[in-house]
C-alpha cells in the first residue's frame, strides 16, 4: 500500500465514531413554539446500550414542564459513537439549533450519562438558563473497576460551569455512585459562585433511576421548574412539596372497602423505593385469616391499580399468598411502622416499602 493511502486509512481508523443523534419534540402535540412557550428544555437520556434506551419512557418530571407551558425536546442518541466527546458535540449543536429558534430560556436536563454530557456541554456554552440533572455517571458500576471516575472526573466539570442555576440529585444505592459526591459538589459550586441546589440522597428514593419516578417529579419537580422559570437556584425548603408523606388523590381507595378494626387492620401507606405510592388496606382479621386490598399509585408509564388480597397471620406477620399471584407480606415494627414486601409470582422481582398507618 502506498504511504499516502496508508496514512489516509490510518487517519480514518483514528477518527471517533460519530454518534447518530436526532433532536425531536418529547411531546409533539404540546409544542407551542418560541413565541408562546415559557422556554425550551432539552432532555438527555442515559447511555444507549440498546436501541430502545434512546426511546425509553420520559421521566415524569418532564410533564411538569410540558404542563407549565414549556416546549420539551429530547436528544436521541444511537448506540454507535455514544461517547462523551461525540455526544457532547451533538448536544452543543442541539443547543445552538434550539436557541436559534428564538427561545428566551433554554434548559438542559438529564439522567446518568445524559447528566454527564449536560454538565460537560454547560461548561462550553453561554446559551443556557439552567442545568437540571440526576445521578450523573459515565463509568462502570460498583462491581467494575474505574467507576470511581464518576467522582474524580465530575468535579472538574462543576468547576467549569457558568453562573446559572445548577440542580444535581444523588441517590442512595446508586450502583454508579462512589458516595460522598453531594457535599463535595456543594462545596465546589459554592467556591465558584455557581447558584445551585444539591438534592442529596433523599428519603424513599433509591437507585440509579430514582429521578425518573413519579415520586421525584411530585416532590422535587417544583424545584426544577422554579430554577428554570426564575433563573435562580431555590432553597430546598421553599420548593420541595413533601408529596408522598400522606396518600395523594392519585391513590384511589375503593369506596366499598369496609374496615373492621382490630390488630393490624387498617390502612398502611408508604412508597416503594422506586417512588410509587402503595397502600395495603387490611379490611378484616378473624382468627388467623385476613382480607384486604393492595393499592398502587400511577407511574410515568401507567395508571395505578387495586387487587383484592386474602391471607393469614404467620408468626406475627401478615402474609397474603395465593397460588400464581404475587405475595404481599406486612411485617410490623416496634415503632408502629411496618415493612411491606411485594414478591412477584415467579419470584424474579420484588419491591419493598416502609409503611405507616393513616386514617
Amino acid at each position: 500500500m502506498r504511504p499516502l493511502i496508508l496514512l489516509f486509512v490510518l487517519a480514518l481508523v483514528a477518527l471517533p465514531a460519530r454518534a447518530e443523534t436526532e433532536l425531536e419534540p418529547a411531546f409533539p402535540d404540546a409544542i407551542k413554539g418560541p413565541a408562546a412557550a415559557h422556554g425550551a428544555v432539552i432532555w438527555n437520556h442515559g447511555l444507549s446500550q440498546t436501541e430502545p434506551d434512546a426511546a425509553s419512557a420520559l421521566p415524569a418530571v418532564l410533564t411538569l414542564f410540558r404542563d407549565a407551558g414549556w416546549d420539551v425536546y429530547r436528544l436521541k442518541r444511537g448506540i454507535a459513537g455514544d461517547t462523551e466527546d461525540t455526544s457532547t458535540a451533538a448536544l452543543l449543536i442541539a443547543i445552538d439549533t434550539v436557541k436559534a429558534k428564538g427561545y428566551g430560556k433554554l434548559v438542559l436536563a438529564g439522567q446518568s450519562f445524559g447528566s454527564w454530557i449536560s454538565l460537560t456541554a454547560a461548561g462550553r456554552t453561554d446559551k443556557l438558563t439552567a442545568v437540571l440533572v440526576n445521578a450523573p455517571a459515565a463509568y462502570g458500576d460498583a462491581s467494575v473497576h474505574g467507576f470511581e471516575r464518576n467522582e474524580t472526573l465530575l468535579y472538574p466539570k462543576l468547576e467549569a460551569l457558568p453562573h446559572i442555576p445548577v440542580l444535581i440529585s444523588f441517590f442512595t444505592r446508586d450502583r454508579f455512585d462512589p458516595g460522598g459526591r453531594g457535599p463535595k459538589a456543594d462545596r465546589i459550586l459554592t467556591e465558584h459562585g455557581v447558584p445551585h441546589l444539591i438534592i442529596d440522597r433523599p428519603a424513599v428514593l433509591e437507585g440509579h433511576g430514582a429521578g425518573s419516578s413519579v415520586y421525584f417529579a411530585k416532590r422535587f419537580g417544583p424545584c426544577w421548574l422554579a430554577a428554570a422559570e426564575t433563573g435562580q437556584a431555590p432553597a430546598l425548603a421553599s420548593c420541595e412539596t413533601h408529596w408522598g408523606e400522606t396518600p395523594s388523590a392519585d391513590l384511589r381507595v375503593p369506596a366499598d372497602l369496609a374496615i373492621t378494626p382490630g390488630g393490624l387492620a387498617g390502612k398502611w401507606y408508604g412508597n416503594y423505593t422506586s417512588g410509587r405510592e402503595v397502600m395495603l388496606v387490611v379490611t378484616r382479621i378473624e382468627g388467623e385469616a385476613a382480607t384486604g386490598a393492595l393499592l398502587t399509585g400511577p407511574t410515568n408509564s401507567g395508571p395505578g391499580g387495586s387487587t383484592a388480597e386474602t391471607g393469614q397471620l404467620v408468626g406475627g406477620n401478615l402474609v397474603f399468598a395465593v397460588p400464581n399471584k404475587p405475595t404481599v407480606t406486612l411485617t410490623p415494627a416496634a415503632d408502629g411502622s411496618a415493612t411491606l414486601l411485594w414478591v412477584a409470582a415467579d419470584e424474579k422481582s420484588r419491591l419493598a416499602a416502609v409503611v405507616h398507618r393513616v386514617p
